[in-house]
């Protein structure tokens, strides 16, 4: 875990306030002009309120899907790992052992080097040897180690595991996304 990660909601909270108490003192502001336009023959107390009433309006839209817009780029991130692991098993298939590293899969099954597609990714891992060294205290670990780790909610952290269902480590796993993925959560607490 780094220092970013764990003052990320100290930092939202202290810049957050003020800026959430500025923009609702404009749109207090924009609301009292607007109770007289016609008198005043002004209609930019109008356009400042309809546009404040805008901003909050589409600020509030992600808040309301959020769960669904979660759900949607965990899928669009696992789209883009699909394409990763059907590369590393084509790898092991043509030569028989699976790549040393992600690199050995440029050009030849994959255009470039995957990215962290997931908000707050901060660690991909890649292990061709569950039992190695590198891999050592990784659970659920199937033929090999991938993985995307990050601090998402605060303190906590999540990852996202290539885990195959037939693995026998990898059964138990509640946080099951389909045959291929697991979902799993850790706090320092």
């Amino acid at each position: 875990m780094n220092l970013v990660s764990c003052l990320r909601p100290i930092l939202l909270f202290f810049c957050g306030i003020p800026i959430a108490t500025a923009f609702l003192v404009s749109v207090i502001k924009s609301f009292s002009s607007l109770i007289n336009p016609v008198r005043n023959k002004d209609v930019t107390g109008l356009i400042s309120f309809v546009l404040s009433l805008a901003i909050v309006g589409s600020s509030a839209l992600p808040l309301l899907y959020k769960d669904q817009l979660e759900k949607d780029l965990k899928q669009y991130a696992i789209s883009r790992y699909d394409v990763v692991i059907n590369a590393i098993e084509k790898y092991h298939t043509d030569t028989g052992q699976y790549p040393s590293s992600l690199d050995a899969l440029v050009p030849a099954y994959l255009a470039s080097v995957p990215g962290k597609y997931m908000k707050f990714g901060e660690e991909l891992n890649y292990y061709p040897d569950p039992s190695s060294e590198n891999a050592r205290g990784y659970i659920g670990s199937g033929p090999f180690i991938f993985e995307l780790t990050g601090m998402y909610a605060g303190i906590h952290g999540q990852t996202l595991k290539y885990c195959p269902i037939q693995d026998e480590t990898c059964k138990a796993f509640k946080g099951r996304i389909n045959d291929r993925w697991i979902w799993t959560y850790s706090s320092i607490l």
